[in-house]
């Protein structure tokens, strides 16, 4: 993933449509976005970002 840069060259939060993956790093750890935009993390690996986003998932599904 092509991270943005603001001017000073710091990544800037990725802005992602609905159906494109949350899933983005940030110095070298990884977070993911949840629906409320609010950012969780960070995992060391992107393996362990997408793993506990499939259980947040899931535990939102188990909710309907």
């Amino acid at each position: 993933m092509i991270e943005n840069l603001n001017p000073k060259g710091i990544p800037s939060e990725p802005k992602y449509n609905h159906d494109e993956t949350r899933i983005f790093s940030r110095q070298n750890v990884w977070y993911y976005t949840c629906p409320n935009g609010d950012n969780v993390g960070p995992f060391r690996y992107r393996s362990e970002a997408k793993s506990s986003l499939d259980k947040f998932i899931e535990q939102l599904k188990d909710r309907l």
